[in-house]
């Protein structure tokens, strides 16, 4: 379709074009005299249909100039013409009697989209200090972006403490070249990943920067922007359970998933049942005179529910050394249910 023309015909090429004075209304391609006249900007392609991000080269060539500015624009009819997005700096572009190359990057999906177009339309127009140069129009251009495959996002995933129990906090990362907002899909499986449970999420910010944290309109970048969710794992676990979870990137618009982030397997200590440490006596009210009566207040030091029916209570005379002298009295803490639940970080 089209070939790669080396530094020489390039310059045959504009001079033909400068000969013919081809205008159009979207550029001024006047010229104020020698050598604005004859210099017109090279433009060197990649052989064939182009696609996706494509390689260009500027060769400015000029006997008087040592610099230019330079517009490039795209067009599907020759009429109308639009910016093209570039990589690379167009301004104070160097300039010499034997042509000075300069690379660059055309994004043709941003300015195109993900479809295939014939007939394409390329032009460059240069600026320097004598004027405007003749422009130079590339025609007869194929562009197949259907076959470019569209950027996704890529999540990171944080495994939790091991072991960790209630409510989870799961730190990720999210990371998009275009800073694309994406959801979140969370689950978690206790048999090593053979099946997955959707996880239930509790609402609120989790990382202390004053936001909500939630699984939709997550914030991307390309350099990888972090967040978090708090998983309820007492919602569904409710034993010590060794699991993994999986965190899932959907495309923001179409819940397409693109990526995936898996943990790697750890405990999830959420049996009801006091271990030693996990339950402290906070007060206690004795021989009371008051229509309250005795008691006493125990307070849960875990990060999930404790039931304390079926716990013994031992009491000491003061001074004497439990782990020496037997208790004065017992008292196991029943009801007819079998449940005392304790909060998590909660008394009762």
């Amino acid at each position: 379709m089209f070939t790669r023309l080396s530094p020489s015909v390039c310059v045959l090429l504009t001079l033909a074009l400068a000969a013919c004075g081809d205008k159009d209304a979207s550029s001024d391609d006047s010229a104020s005299g020698l050598p604005c006249s004859t210099s017109v900007p090279g433009l060197i392609l990649p052989d064939g249909a182009l696609s996706g991000d494509v390689p260009l080269t500027l060769n400015l060539s000029s006997p008087d100039e040592t610099s230019a500015n330079v517009t490039l624009e795209w067009s599907l009819d020759g009429e109308s013409w639009s910016p093209a997005t570039v990589e690379g700096s167009l301004s104070d572009l160097p300039v010499s009697p034997e042509g000075s190359p300069t690379d660059l990057i055309w994004d043709s999906v941003a300015d195109l989209g993900y479809a295939a177009v014939e007939g394409l339309q390329l032009k460059v127009v240069a600026t320097s200090a004598c004027g405007v140069w003749p422009k130079n129009i590339v025609t007869g251009l194929t562009v197949l972006n259907e076959e470019v495959t569209p950027p996704t996002c890529t999540i990171a995933l944080t495994t939790p403490t091991n072991p960790s129990d209630g409510v989870v906090t799961l730190a990720y990362t999210t990371t998009h070249p275009d800073s694309t907002p994406v959801d979140v899909r969370l689950s978690f499986s206790t048999d090593g990943g053979g099946t997955y449970t959707a996880a239930d999420l509790k609402t609120g910010d989790c990382d202390g920067d004053g936001a909500n944290d939630g699984p939709t309109g997550v914030t991307t970048s390309p350099e990888g922007a972090a967040h978090c969710l708090a998983w309820d794992t007492e919602a569904r676990i409710n034993t010590d359970q060794e699991v993994v979870v999986k965190l899932e990137c959907l495309n923001g618009a179409s819940s397409t998933l693109e990526s995936e982030a898996i943990s790697e397997a750890f405990t999830v200590a959420n049996d009801p049942t006091p271990e030693p440490g996990e339950v402290v006596v906070t007060e206690v009210l004795g021989n009371a005179w008051l229509l309250s009566g005795s008691y006493i207040e125990l307070h849960n030091r875990t990060n999930h529910t404790l039931n304390v029916n079926g716990l013994l209570v031992e009491i000491w005379n003061r001074g004497k050394d439990p782990n020496t002298t037997a208790a004065r009295g017992q008292h196991e803490l029943s009801v007819t249910s079998g449940i005392i639940n304790v909060p998590a970080k909660g008394s009762r």
